[in-house]
């Protein structure tokens, strides 16, 4: 708000932790992505065998997408603990006092939820998928066919690597300008220092006025 007496968020801020976090939540995506295809070897026997006993297509799905569903809603519980357990060094790392009560109101519970389900399916998907293509013998010996799987996995491992060295990279830089901030000699004392904002035009045509006033008061 405009002329707002107390110190507020700033909504750029906002939305640039909102896009530092996507792209975070992305990188988890593909590492999932990327450990289950590499793995997909591993499993052409089992889904053989699998298919030998009766196993329909919609039996594996459900299989590959709850061990998806499974791993988010673990990585989802080390990070609510890790975040309630980092909030007072944050805090005192900021010099604020934020709180994370909001995360257990039902509409930031829902939004969580909703979270969950949509990176479960995104990391999960693709992996079912190739999974499933996966060509299997009667002996269920599998045997998986080279396909364009390859290119793909090296696409998404280059954009992990290029958003992680970003990320790591910004965070640096920032930290070093904060460093930069709060050591270098700004040439006056920072404390005892009050500003008072004019907001009335007549005020302000008397600027100078006023501030001598004020400066000749002990």
């Amino acid at each position: 708000m405009n002329f707002d007496l107390t110190v507020v968020g700033n909504r750029d801020s906002l939305y640039i932790f909102l896009c530092i976090a996507i792209l975070v939540l992305a990188i988890a995506c593909i590492n999932y992505i990327n450990m289950a295809t590499a793995r997909a070897a591993n499993r052409a026997k089992e889904i053989g065998v699998r298919k030998v006993n009766g196993a329909l297509r919609v039996d594996l799905i459900v299989q590959f997408l709850s061990e998806a569903f499974l791993s988010v809603i673990i990585a989802a519980v080390i990070a609510a603990s890790t975040v309630a357990l980092l909030v007072p060094t944050y805090n005192q790392f900021l010099t604020k006092e934020i709180s994370i009560d909001f995360l257990l109101q039902p509409t930031s519970i829902a939004l969580a939820a909703l979270l969950l389900i949509s990176v479960a399916l995104i990391a999960g998907a693709y992996p079912c998928i190739f999974i499933l293509v996966i060509q299997t013998d009667t002996d269920t010996e599998g045997s998986i066919r080279q396909s364009h799987n390859s290119r793909l996995r090296n696409a998404l491992v280059i954009f992990q690597f290029v958003v992680s060295g970003t990320l790591v990279f910004g965070t640096l830089l920032v930290w070093k300008q904060l460093e930069y901030v709060k050591n270098k000699d700004i040439g006056f004392n920072r404390d005892h220092i009050v500003i008072v904002a004019l907001r009335d035009v007549k005020l302000k045509e008397k600027h100078a006025e006023i501030r001598e006033d004020v400066a000749s008061q002990s």
